[in-house]
């Protein structure tokens, strides 16, 4: 928190300080799985709760300053947005965790944003949930929450059910899969311009016309497909009123300045 570095510092310093906390486990017990996500960490103990103890106090024993607050139970756990059970068949399934101070304050949908970018909003909330939740009727009761909440933030029922039909198909499974972007495809040009509710149909009209750019055999050596429309945001009022520079009383730029923070837990 507080400079741009923190996070790939605070990763850096705590890829080390977990090497050494795995390395000098008492009597070489060590979690079953260990993840960890910037300072959230998660694991398995598969050694009784007794070494567990004793594990944890190694843990707040490695280092002087950084101390572990932990969370243990037999049953379920919750870690960073999702709540990990251990169901009684011996297996594990997921389901979404949602903090009591969570407002759900979602884009309403009257913000000045392309629409494109309004149901993306209501197609990732879904797709997460997908991701989180891997009872399935769970997921659809979950989702009917989600319904009202969007709907609360102004947006079309419509627009919601035909985004949710996108992941209607999907499983759990399926969803977890890493994509990978095909890198040998050749990149489009953007055409990038200030956004506007009222602005007509950009993307199509281009599409429309392109073949005039296909016809000059100059213009078709340069492009060779359509660009795609990147909307560039209007200046808000911090863009307005905040200075990235200040000037002295002969009007002359004054070094930037920074903020630095020390870490700290």
């Amino acid at each position: 928190m507080g400079t741009r570095t923190a996070p790939s510092y605070a990763n850096i310093f705590m890829a080390d300080l977990e090497q050494k906390i795995l390395n000098n486990a008492p009597h070489n017990l060590k979690p079953l799985i260990w993840k960890r996500y910037i300072d959230d960490i998660f694991i398995l103990w598969p050694h009784g709760e007794h070494s567990l103890e004793e594990f944890i106090q190694h843990l707040n024993n490695t280092h002087p300053t950084i101390k572990f607050v932990h969370d243990t139970s037999h049953s379920s756990v919750n870690f960073l947005d999702s709540t990990v059970i251990l169901t009684p068949q011996g297996t594990i399934k997921t389901t979404l965790y949602t903090k009591p101070t969570d407002r759900t304050a979602l884009l309403h949908s009257t913000s000045h944003h392309p629409k494109h970018c309004k149901l993306g909003i209501i197609y990732s909330q879904a797709l997460r949930y997908r991701k989180l939740i891997t009872d399935d009727e769970e997921l659809h009761h979950r989702l009917q929450s989600l319904r009202i909440i969007l709907l609360t933030r102004g947006y079309k029922d419509k627009d919601i059910l035909a985004q949710f039909n996108k992941i209607n198909s999907l499983s759990q499974t399926q969803t977890l899969y890493k994509h990978t972007r095909n890198t040998t495809a050749e990149k489009n040009l953007p055409y990038v311009i200030p956004f506007h509710h009222d602005l007509p149909p950009i993307t199509e009209t281009l599409r429309k016309h392109w073949h005039k750019i296909q016809l000059d055999p100059n213009l078709k050596t340069i492009w060779h497909t359509p660009p795609f429309t990147a909307y560039q945001r209007h200046k808000n009022l911090k863009d307005i009123l905040v200075r990235a520079k200040l000037k002295d009383s002969n009007n002359a730029p004054l070094p930037h300045t920074t903020n630095t923070t020390t870490p700290h837990t």
